[in-house]
């Protein structure tokens, strides 16, 4: 019999070799097993300290974001439907112009007015129609430029920023008209109504703006 450590050789009955101390005392079925079973519970467990907190996987981040995105896509969608809004009520006022009703519907843009308006003003001075012709073109064409923006912004968001520029620009053109024009032209085309939805039209842009402002900064 020899030892299983340094090989020397041994009685069959010693329990320590003699060289080296080694226990030569075979391990049974039951020590082996028990020892496999502590191995293999301990591959299973996990290498955390004990008494260290569990690493938390942060939850709701994503979705999180993906709610703020759809909120701000939302302010952005509706400042877009406002350019929309202002086409269709300046048209409307534009016919209204051309037909002679005398009537004012609610609310228009200032700037294919003013074209309308000095268009007018220029055939009682020349007696000609043709200048006529040249107001209404240039209503119609102001007019294009608030759809050309509208269209544009469906895939270029940058563009809110010149419908808000444009739309300033129509303001500023409308206080100047109520503080030029005689007291009753300027009750007409600057109400109390239109302020107030002039008003609301700038706050829309406004947000529609600083949504897309704050929509850049998201990760895709």
């Amino acid at each position: 019999m020899y030892c299983n450590k340094c090989g020397s050789a041994i009685t069959e009955n010693e329990k320590y070799c003699e060289n080296c101390g080694a226990d030569t005392v075979m391990p049974t079925e039951e020590w082996l097993s028990s020892k496999a079973g502590s191995k293999n519970f301990s591959t299973t467990e996990t290498s955390q300290p004990e008494g260290s907190p569990m690493p938390v996987k942060p939850v709701g981040a994503p979705e999180q974001s993906i709610d703020v995105r759809e909120k701000l896509e939302k302010k952005y969608n509706t400042s877009r439907g406002t350019l929309f809004f202002i086409i269709a009520f300046t048209c409307v006022n534009i016919m209204l112009v051309l037909l002679n009703s005398g009537s004012y519907f609610l609310f228009s843009a200032s700037i294919p007015m003013f074209f309308l308006f000095l268009g007018s003003e220029l055939v009682e001075l020349n007696g000609t129609i043709s200048v006529s012709i040249y107001g209404v073109v240039g209503a119609f064409i102001s007019v294009a430029i608030y759809g050309s923006i509208y269209f544009l912004i469906r895939n270029h968001r940058a563009w809110i920023i010149a419908a808000l520029v444009y739309f300033s620009i129509d303001v500023l053109i409308k206080f100047a008209l109520f503080l030029t024009v005689p007291l009753l032209v300027a009750a007409r085309a600057f109400s109390i109504i239109e302020l107030v939805i002039m008003t609301l039209i700038m706050y829309r842009l406004i947000i529609g703006t600083i949504a897309w402002s704050k929509l850049r900064k998201l990760p895709p």
